[in-house]
């Protein structure tokens, strides 16, 4: 038998540690319980990017990692102001995120090899294209 309250914990963990899994046109379609990428935590400056596809979880390194770094990637969209990416994470996650980034951080090369149109953290973002990357050249994010 279930202990009391299993359905409850089962649902709250969701919340904080569900991965979106999106259609081709950056909708979230449905949320995936994944215990290995609850284990990653969140950076406005990630080493890592959150993959989901045909019903899978992946990360990718979007660069060398060295041993022992922590893996990190990015729980909300990089588009907006830094006090709407802020509250996202409150609100969303209940933590206030102190990265390099959200302490003032100069993330420009970061930001021009990685960040996608839409605000999404991608391996690579063709700049001559105008084209958002994450959704499959559907969404023209010109």
């Amino acid at each position: 038998l279930e202990q009391p309250g299993t359905y409850a914990a089962a649902l709250s963990i969701k919340n904080l540690n569900g991965i979106g899994l999106y259609n081709a046109y950056g909708e979230e379609v449905s949320v995936a319980i994944c215990p290995a990428f609850a284990m990653v935590n969140h950076s406005c400056l990630p080493n890592c990017q959150q993959i989901t596809h045909d019903g899978s979880c992946q990360l990718r390194a979007l660069r060398d990692i060295a041993i022992g770094e922590e893996l990190s990637y990015s729980y909300i969209s990089l588009e907006g102001t830094k006090i709407e990416q802020k509250k996202a994470i409150v609100d969303n996650w209940k933590f206030t995120c102190r990265c390099y980034r959200c302490n003032g951080g100069d993330c420009r090369e970061f930001d021009d090899e990685h960040i996608c149109y839409c605000g999404a953290v991608c391996y690579e973002v063709d700049r001559t294209a105008g084209v958002c990357v994450c959704n499959s050249g559907v969404v023209n994010c010109r």
